[in-house]
């Protein structure tokens, strides 16, 4: 009875951690050894060098930033602004805005295509 509860209570916990970094990650993407955070409070993204355990870059983009999308070929970063209906385009190689994209929608998700051209 014991070791099925402990089995019962491990899943529980497996899945407990899972939906937490779930619900963490949903607004970060990876690239390479870089991972681009989005942080809707103050309308920037965080720039995380995974390997070096810091923060390297803060790029001031459009208003609520919610999805990353990653051009690798490109060395292009998508990020999708919620309140300002616009699409930032981060220089990957830079670290630096370059661009920003009005849209006629309230972007959230933003994805691309596997060759990258929409």
């Amino acid at each position: 009875m014991f070791k099925k509860n402990l089995l019962k209570a491990e899943n529980l916990y497996t899945t407990c951690v899972a939906l937490v970094a779930l619900l963490i990650a949903s607004p970060l993407s990876v690239a390479g050894d870089l991972a681009y955070i989005t942080n809707q409070g103050s309308d920037t993204v965080s720039v995380y060098d995974i390997d070096q355990k810091k923060i390297i870059a803060t790029v001031s983009v459009g208003k609520a930033p919610v999805g990353v999308a990653i051009a690798a070929k490109q060395r292009r970063i998508y990020i999708s602004n919620a309140n300002s209906s616009s699409i930032s385009v981060i220089d990957a190689k830079t670290q630096q805005l370059i661009s920003e994209i009005p849209v006629k929608i309230q972007p959230v998700g933003i994805t691309l295509s596997r060759d990258e051209k929409t």
